[in-house]
């Protein structure tokens, strides 16, 4: 399934926050083991910063209409995929998209 680029992005930094809260909760059983807090930590911090990335990378995104559905979507390179509809997209230059449907 095609995931646009920022969906990507923000799928990846909320399992770095859950993995690091894991890692919290695994040092709440745990007392002893003091590693899973760094790691936990470490992990959290991981999944914010590109949280906070994914943020400011979707301040500058193009904001086109997908040809297929015709809604308003955000790309942020030259090949991404409509959050909408799922459809990929590749820009053909002079910022015009075309839709590319997978070969069966």
């Amino acid at each position: 399934m095609a995931r646009s680029k920022l969906s990507s992005i923000r799928y990846r930094a909320v399992l770095w926050i859950i993995i690091g809260m894991g890692f919290f909760y695994l040092y709440f059983i745990f007392k002893i083991v003091k590693v899973f807090v760094l790691i936990g930590g470490l992990a959290m911090f991981i999944g914010i910063s590109m949280y906070t990335r994914a943020g400011h990378i979707a301040t500058k995104a193009k904001e086109i209409n997908c040809p297929e559905c015709g809604k308003l979507i955000k790309v942020v390179s030259r090949v991404d995929a409509c959050s909408k509809c799922k459809t990929k997209l590749i820009d053909e230059g002079r910022g015009v998209y075309k839709a590319v449907k997978p070969k069966k």
